[in-house]
């Protein structure tokens, strides 16, 4: 089968407690697994029977050739079938998340042999392709990983809002007038768009977990503001995902007075509750 090798080019961007691994692939953009599942997210229940056979009988699971003989990805190989077949005689879109692409194998390896890059953070590999980053950042120790790529098939939008909320002296007026802007702004997102809400919004939503809308692991204690998003949040169906993971409290604050003695946690991330357990 002809594919063409395109180009893969690769970064890391460490931060404290996040990597975000990025490849960028010229290619059809198709995704990393033809059926559009990640196959780890279950039993095999979404996978096709006929679709995981035909796969299973014309791919190979292997180790060899790569510059990572640790991991063993299921592959399109010169021992299979389609490598030597015409294009248009594959049946499904083109695999190239079957392939092994040099800059994944380079990627994978660096990180293989520094560990501390990842290990005890949470990593988002972006443009996974045949998934071999994500596996190498798991056996690095990663806490959490991420494999991300695209599917054509399911096209969808992002829509971010930022916003900078009034301070705690200001009207109840003027408040409800911001969430009155706001609400128009929602109901002029497209309901099948992912939507981001991000900024300060002057509020403490506090540690105490409101069902379908905060986790147990915000800071301090809930102030007026704090209820007034919460409502908000209710209304619109988010989810406030800086208070879903436990971190230290160094991590949580986000305003600190001018004299150093407090810290409150007033800035967040909101996102519609359905895209939740992809955080």
């Amino acid at each position: 089968m002809a594919l063409s090798p395109g180009w893969r080019v690769f970064a890391s961007f460490p931060m404290n407690r996040y990597v975000v691994l990025w490849k960028a692939v010229r290619s059809s953009g198709f995704p990393l697994f033809p059926w559009g599942h990640c196959p780890w997210r279950g039993t095999g229940s979404l996978l096709d029977p006929k679709m995981k056979a035909f796969l299973e009988e014309n791919t190979e699971v292997t180790s060899n050739g790569s510059l990572t003989p640790e991991i063993r990805l299921r592959l399109l190989t010169p021992r299979c079938k389609f490598w030597w077949e015409r294009a248009d005689l594959w049946p499904l879109r083109d695999p190239y998340w079957a392939i092994y692409w040099p800059g994944g194998q380079a990627l994978s390896r660096y990180l293989l042999d520094n560990p501390d890059l990842v290990r005890g953070k949470s990593v988002l590999d972006i443009g996974s392709g045949c998934g071999a980053t994500a596996i190498a950042a798991k056996m690095s120790g990663a806490l959490r990983i991420l494999a991300n790529d695209i599917d054509p098939s399911k096209p969808f939008s992002i829509t971010v809002i930022k916003v900078y909320a009034l301070t705690s002296n200001i009207e109840e007026a003027e408040v409800e007038r911001f969430y009155e802007d706001l609400q128009d702004l929602l109901e002029l997102t497209p309901p099948k768009d992912v939507l981001f809400i991000i900024g300060d919004w002057n509020a403490k939503a506090g540690s105490q977990e409101t069902p379908g809308v905060t986790g147990k692991f915000g800071l301090g204690v809930q102030n007026e503001a704090g209820q007034r998003l919460i409502e908000s949040c209710q209304e619109n169906a988010l989810v406030i995902a800086n208070t879903l993971f436990q971190q230290h409290k160094r991590r949580l604050y986000t305003w600190t007075s001018p004299d150093g003695q407090y810290q409150n946690q007033i800035d967040y991330i909101l996102c519609i509750q359905r895209w939740r357990r992809s955080i």
